[in-house]
């Protein structure tokens, strides 16, 4: 699990991703909260 999500933020920060692709990645991921709460940290970190 926490390695599924090492790898998720790895993908996401190497895509500069933002808010739009973040939230489609989020919903993919729905059923894991940790990496939802990751992704948007990481967009506002971004913006």
């Amino acid at each position: 699990q926490d390695k599924e999500t090492e790898v998720v933020i790895k993908m996401l920060l190497e895509l500069e991703v933002i808010s739009y692709e973040c939230s489609k990645i989020a919903a993919f991921l729905h059923h894991q909260p940790k990496v939802i709460i990751k992704a948007e940290v990481l967009v506002l970190i971004k913006q």
